[in-house]
């Protein structure tokens, strides 16, 4: 199915299995930043899920939750993602779902800030985790200046400082 310009998605149906797991796929993430914008990918993933179309984070949580479904959408090093899980008979529901979500986010000032509240909550966290903290730091070692070695959340400074238009330019 085609959704617009570079973006394809692709389907294997299973009819054995009442469950349907879809995920969309494109290039991008931290493929796609300067070294200043350290965590914008993954703001902008945490944030698409936040409330596009008619509904707003409440009223997506509701839409799924009802239907017993998940949605999460993440940036890698060079791919963002969105997956939806959930009962198969609902699969053109969640297609129309998906549509909205890529057509129409919102990134509303409100969801951005809390998100990036959580994701500088993270940032203290992984200072107590000595395994997550090694990781973030050997791929700033082995990939100086480079995309792989960015720090997906990024830093505190620089979550600050991303702005609204920020995440809508690189959406």
């Amino acid at each position: 199915i085609q959704l617009g310009p570079g973006r394809l998605l692709k389907l294997q149906r299973d009819s054995t299995v009442p469950y349907v797991a879809m995920t969309f796929q494109q290039g991008g993430g931290n493929a796609l930043l300067t070294p200043a914008q350290q965590g914008l990918a993954e703001l902008t993933a945490r944030t698409l899920t936040d409330g596009y179309g008619s509904m707003d984070a409440q009223q997506v949580e509701q839409w799924f939750s009802e239907r017993a479904a998940s949605l999460s959408a993440s940036a890698g090093l060079q791919t963002f993602s969105v997956s939806i899980t959930g009962p198969a008979r609902f699969t053109r529901d969640y297609f129309r779902q998906l549509d909205s979500m890529l057509r129409t986010p919102h990134f509303s000032q409100k969801d951005m800030e809390r998100q990036v509240q959580n994701m500088l909550a993270a940032l203290v966290r992984r200072q107590d985790n000595p395994q997550a903290l090694l990781f973030s730091r050997v791929r700033q070692f082995l990939f100086p200046g480079h995309c792989y070695g960015f720090d997906s959340l990024g830093t505190p400074d620089q979550l600050r400082h991303i702005t609204r238009k920020d995440v809508q330019d690189f959406w």
